[in-house]
């Protein structure tokens, strides 16, 4: 494992006091952002396989050339966009940093006595220009243990991989909202949102964050992303842990309520192989 993964911040004592209170922990310059800019990189890369296999110019992986190749994929070829989206998920850095012993560490220090990935890593690059519902780059309020279902004090990380203002739409949180139950929520286009109703515009708070921010929240913290309506990505990821020593979790058999993660059946790709196709790819030519 590279040696800047291991180069977290610690959470204090006054951190897990504020976090219990106030449902969740903001701390500044935490993470090397070294890792960062290779997590982020390596996505890009990703995409700009796809980018320019479909004949789009890309000079350089800078935000000014990428981004607006990465808007031409999504409009010319959406199932070019969608592969990279989902590789990008599957990225070592990313994956690596995901279960580093440095984080485990703060997982422990914050309150999860035996932490568990609750489901596999995400990368986001949400913006309006590569979304075809609005859900897909300003999420509405919700809580995410209404999808994890997990232990009680089960904890994201929200990482930022850029630094985010509210023009970007930062995240936006009511703190304290982690002790108030689980709210009533209907089921959308994008998962279930908590209504309008529910919870008074003047009791959300924005987040800004910079990239080597950490962002540690409780499942039950509502929050919901602000509008992007710079013309940019917003680039972040989202880490989710569950305690398995929480006595809740372990009554209720350890819950997993992600059940779509299966092989297709099918042939993705109709007659591929073919007995042509694999001589060449082990060719020793």
């Amino acid at each position: 494992m590279a040696s800047s993964l291991m180069k977290l911040g610690t959470l204090s004592k006054a951190d897990r006091e504020f976090y219990n209170t106030n449902g969740y922990c903001l701390k500044s310059d935490f993470l090397d952002r070294e890792i960062i800019d290779k997590i982020r990189n390596e996505a890009k890369e990703l995409f700009a396989i796809q980018i320019r296999n479909n004949g789009i110019e890309l000079n350089s992986l800078e935000d000014k050339d990428f981004e607006p190749a990465l808007y031409e994929l999504f409009r010319i070829d959406f199932n070019s966009f969608i592969g990279g989206a989902k590789l990008c998920q599957h990225t070592f850095s990313m994956h690596q940093l995901a279960v580093s012993e440095g984080l485990m560490d703060n997982l422990k220090h914050i309150g999860l006595e035996h932490p568990v990935v609750c489901v596999k890593p995400l990368i986001f690059f949400n913006s309006p220009h590569i979304s075809k519902i609005e859900g897909h780059y300003k999420t509405p309020a919700h809580q995410d243990w209404r999808s994890m279902q997990g232990s009680m004090n089960s904890i994201v990380v929200w990482i930022p991989l850029i630094d985010v203002d509210r023009n970007l739409g930062t995240l936006e949180i009511v703190p304290g909202s982690h002790l108030r139950g689980l709210f009533d929520s209907v089921e959308d286009d994008w998962f279930r949102n908590i209504p309008e109703t529910e919870i008074p515009e003047s009791e959300y708070v924005s987040v800004d964050v910079k990239k080597g921010d950490v962002l540690f929240f409780s499942s039950f913290l509502v929050h919901r992303s602000g509008n992007n309506t710079s013309q940019n990505i917003r680039w972040s990821m989202h880490f989710r842990y569950n305690d398995a020593n929480e006595s809740s979790f372990i009554d209720r058999k350890f819950p997993h309520p992600y059940k779509v993660y299966h092989p297709e059946k099918d042939l993705v790709t109709p007659n591929f192989p073919t007995k042509q196709d694999l001589k060449e790819a082990y060719s020793n030519d």
